[in-house]
């Protein structure tokens, strides 16, 4: 996985004691899902640290063909939803997003990145999710990405990562994101 531990651990207890979490198993690949993110990843790859915390949410892995929303009150056998498959055919993979400098203090942080004058904010818990350090064996340690759909999407070839576009309602942050899509910001280090 290239997930770090402890961040997977928060972001899936999160969409579990919220919206809830979607858990699924598409043809040998893990699909795990909250309110802002989704990520998909092998079944081979997901390790025995990541399957530990999704056992001790759920109760149960998923078997292929299996979806389900866990919450506390249980798990509720749901339909796949059209979003949950998501894979490289969805975006641009031509230039990526960089990461910039700026995060702006919203009720969440969120993390701004530019392509050429388009400018997307997703939440900076991403920064802290994606580790190439937390590749097993054998896996890819290059995270790819962010490229333009209609999330942010990151990928290594086995696990892939979208987040949804965060929504800035007050009109000084979108006069802000427009302003500022004018400009090169500088990359963050």
């Amino acid at each position: 996985m290239i997930f770090n531990k402890s961040v997977f651990k928060k972001i899936l207890k999160e969409a579990y004691k919220g919206y809830g979490l979607l858990v699924g198993n598409n043809d040998g690949r893990i699909i795990l899902s909250g309110q802002w993110w989704i990520m998909t990843m092998d079944e081979d790859v997901f390790n025995k640290d990541g399957r530990a915390a999704l056992v001790q949410l759920t109760g149960v892995l998923p078997e292929p063909g299996e979806y389900w929303r866990s919450t506390s009150a249980g798990n509720q056998i749901e339909m796949p939803p059209e979003y949950i498959n998501i894979n490289a055919e969805q975006y641009e993979l031509t230039e990526p997003f960089k990461k910039t400098a700026v995060i702006l203090e919203t009720p969440i942080p969120v993390r701004v990145y530019q392509k050429k004058d388009k400018v997307i904010c997703v939440n900076e818990m991403v920064e802290l999710l994606l580790d190439p350090c937390a590749v097993d064996e054998g896996e890819n340690d290059t995270i790819a990405g962010p490229y333009d759909g209609k999330n942010l999407y990151w990928t290594n070839g086995s696990c892939q990562f979208a987040a949804l576009q965060a929504i800035l309602e007050k009109k000084d942050y979108t006069k802000f994101i427009g302003d500022i899509g004018r400009l090169d910001i500088p990359e963050a280090m």
